[in-house]
């Protein structure tokens, strides 16, 4: 892989850029906050924690600035795609802003911060705001360039093109979604509701990456979420061959679910066998899945006949 001369400094710059928004925003504020601002919520809709007024610019910057950029400067060094490093960092701080600011903008005009009000409507505002600035964060960083790969030792293709269809589930994963569903749901009626436009968003990605099916036709290989997205394409002009391979979740991708490595991107819901599909300029793409060496011998047939 190799990355794009601007890719680091857009990566590492946008969080600076995102908190020096909130520092500008809090700061024309100042007139208007009380001397002491609530700024910790231990449960409930009352403040229990209090910072005084000239601190606030001084947290927000540093709060949302150097967090994005220790987890971005860790990203790189891993190797992970300079873009999915932007759309986390960017998203990230701009999601710390956003609830820094959603807690101020109450206090405006109060002389007791002890009397503010916070609607927990704001953290899923947060959320979504945060989420579109990860896509253009994305979508401002260059595309890094990758050599692409082969695999070394090809699963023999099968005797003609045929298709292929496999599911990849977790029931654990499954269950924790529907356990974090079932909570967030009942605190939406209690006191703790703040907590509930957290988890609630949790669960829905938890479900979309609990469940997928994976497909081999003349498309190419399709991994979609049960849910309908996200969606993996690799077209058969990108396939180069696929191999089976043993992959240990923890060791080799530090977790379960979809995730990224210096081997590549993995749909990793348990260790065990797995597909490897190798991609023309790009990193290869690992499925954990039963039947992986049909899989490959599917895939292999593809790139023998086109």
């Amino acid at each position: 892989m190799t990355r794009h001369r601007w890719s680091a400094p857009i990566v590492l710059g946008l969080p600076v850029v995102i908190a020096a928004v909130g520092v500008l925003i809090v700061s024309a504020w100042m007139p208007d906050l009380p001397a002491q601002v609530a700024t910790h919520w231990g449960g409930g809709d009352d403040p229990d924690g209090f910072t005084s007024r000239g601190q606030v610019p001084w947290m927000i910057g540093a709060v949302s600035a150097l967090i994005p950029l220790c987890c971005a400067g860790l990203l790189l060094a891993l190797g992970l795609p300079s873009r999915s490093t932007s759309a986390i960092s960017a998203g990230l701080s701009s999601f710390l802003v956003a609830v820094l600011l959603s807690t101020l903008a109450p206090q405006r005009g109060l002389d007791d911060a002890s009397e503010v009000s916070v609607e927990g409507w704001w953290i899923g505002a947060s959320i979504a705001i945060a989420l579109i600035v990860a896509a253009g964060g994305a979508a401002l960083t260059p595309r890094d360039r990758f050599e692409g790969s082969a695999p070394a030792t090809p699963v023999p293709a099968a005797t003609a093109p045929g298709a292929w269809t496999g599911v990849v589930r977790s029931d654990v994963m499954l269950a924790i979604t529907g356990l974090l569903a079932l909570a967030g749901v009942a605190l939406f009626f209690t006191p703790w509701h703040i907590i509930a436009w957290v988890i609630v968003p949790t669960a829905l990605a938890l479900a979309a990456t609990a469940w997928w099916k994976v497909t081999v036709d003349e498309r190419g290989v399709l991994v979609r979420s049960a849910l309908g997205w996200p969606v993996i394409r690799v077209r058969p002009e990108q396939l180069t061959g696929a191999e089976v391979d043993q992959v240990s979740a923890l060791g080799d991708f530090g977790g379960w679910g979809v995730r990224m490595s210096p081997r590549g991107t993995g749909i990793v819901l348990s260790s065990g066998e797995a597909v490897v599909v190798h991609r023309r300029d790009a990193r290869p793409l690992i499925v954990v899945i039963d039947g992986a060496a049909e899989a490959a011998a599917a895939i292999n047939s593809r790139v023998g006949a086109s």
